[in-house]
């Protein structure tokens, strides 16, 4: 096939890449050459459950100062996370290729995980992301409220940062 010409933009990060979906089996490594070639300086690979923060981690290991690893439980998956994938995400987010907390949230729009679940699970990742001093990635669709209310009780009193970055916020 013919491919396209791109201009390069170079220094651009891209914030929230799945590479580790099984649809980047076949071509991953072209991917990110393509990516590359493009001007993309970094790329953020955010798991969505323990296996694929533990594939994230193992992608930022093998591309180093190319794709960085963020961590997390997904609110769909919030109601699969038993305590062992609590004390698992807990300890891969304390390793050093882990740049971030994510992919957290709420999302109201499916409740794939009842709203109860998915709050008890963004929280207790944002004391996660806190205690290891790391950013979140936040999922908010359709939450928008819940996620501000959840948010400014994390930041505490004025004065303290913390950061991160929205994503699929309504």
């Amino acid at each position: 096939t013919r491919r396209r010409s791109v201009e390069r933009l170079s220094g651009l990060v891209d914030s929230h890449c799945h590479l580790q979906d099984t649809a980047f089996d076949d071509d991953l490594d072209e991917v990110i050459e393509r990516a590359r070639e493009a001007g993309i300086a970094r790329m953020l690979v955010p798991g969505w459950d323990v296996a694929s923060s533990e594939a994230a981690l193992e992608l930022a290991t093998r591309h180093p100062g190319v794709i960085d690893a963020a961590v997390g439980i997904h609110p769909h998956y919030a109601s699969a996370a038993d305590e062992a994938a609590w004390d698992r995400i807990e300890a891969l987010a304390a390793e050093t290729g882990v740049a971030a907390i994510g992919e957290i949230g709420l999302d109201f729009h499916r409740n794939v995980s009842p709203p109860d679940v998915q709050r008890a699970a963004f929280e207790r990742q944002l004391e996660i992301a806190r205690r290891v001093a790391k950013p979140v990635l936040v999922h908010d669709r359709e939450a928008h409220d819940a996620i501000g209310d959840a948010l400014t009780a994390w930041a505490g009193p004025v004065g303290r940062a913390h950061k991160g970055v929205m994503h699929a916020f309504s």
